[in-house]
C-alpha cells in the first residue's frame, strides 16, 4: 500500500484520535503503529494545551470547508525527547460531520541543530571580524563589499563610503596594485 511505504511520516485521525499510521510515524514517534492507533493526537504534542487551542482553531475553519496546515512545530517521541517536524495536513468534514485528518510529518530536528550551529558560527565570525585590531577589507572583483571598523578608522571613511568603491582607489601606487589585482 502507498500509505504504508511512503518514505514519509503519514498519520489519518478521525475527531483528533489516530486511526492510522504508516511505519515511517511509528519509527518517528517512537511508537508501535498498534499504540499510535487509538491514541489522541494531541499526545505527540510536549505543550498539550497549545495544541487543544490550535486544533479548537482547525475545528472552527473546518466548519467552513477545508481546514490546512503547513507549519514547523516541536513534538515529542514516546521516550520524551523532542524533536522538531515540519507537519503538512488537512483536516474535513466527513459525511456524518466528524473531522478527517491526514498529515505528514518530516523530522527537521537536524536540519534546524545545523541552521543553529551555523548562526553562531556567523556571529562568532563577525564578533572577531568587527572588533578585530586590524583592518579588514572585504572584496569583489576589485570593490569593496564590507569594511571592518578598524579599517574605517585607518581610512577615515564610513562603511557607506567604503562599499561600492574600487579597491584600487585606496592604493598609492595603481600601476602596482593594479598587477596585484590582476594575478
Amino acid at each position: 500500500r502507498l500509505f504504508d511505504s511512503a518514505p514519509i511520516a503519514l498519520v489519518a485521525s478521525q475527531d483528533g484520535i489516530i486511526t492510522n499510521a504508516n511505519p515511517m510515524a511509528s519509527k518517528m514517534f517512537g511508537y508501535s503503529q498498534e499504540e499510535l492507533i487509538g491514541m489522541p493526537g494531541v499526545t505527540l504534542h510536549p505543550d498539550k494545551e497549545e495544541s487543544a487551542i490550535r486544533l479548537g482553531s482547525y475545528d472552527s475553519q473546518v466548519t467552513q470547508g477545508i481546514s490546512q496546515w503547513d507549519d514547523e512545530r516541536h513534538m515529542v517521541r514516546k521516550n520524551g525527547q523532542e524533536l522538531i517536524v515540519r507537519r503538512r495536513g488537512q483536516l474535513t468534514l466527513g459525511v456524518n460531520g466528524e473531522r478527517l485528518g491526514l498529515g505528514t510529518f518530516i523530522d527537521i530536528t537536524s536540519q534546524k541543530e545545523a541552521e543553529e550551529a551555523l548562526r553562531v558560527s556567523e556571529d562568532r565570525y563577525r564578533h572577531l571580524y568587527e572588533s578585530a585590531p586590524v583592518s579588514y577589507l572585504s572584496y569583489t572583483n576589485g570593490i569593496i563589499t564590507a569594511a571592518n571598523p578598524k579599517a574605517e578608522e585607518m581610512l577615515g571613511l564610513s562603511q557607506e563610503e567604503l562599499i561600492g568603491l574600487p579597491v584600487i582607489d585606496l592604493v598609492v601606487d595603481k600601476e602596482a596594485a593594479a598587477e596585484i589585482l590582476a594575478q
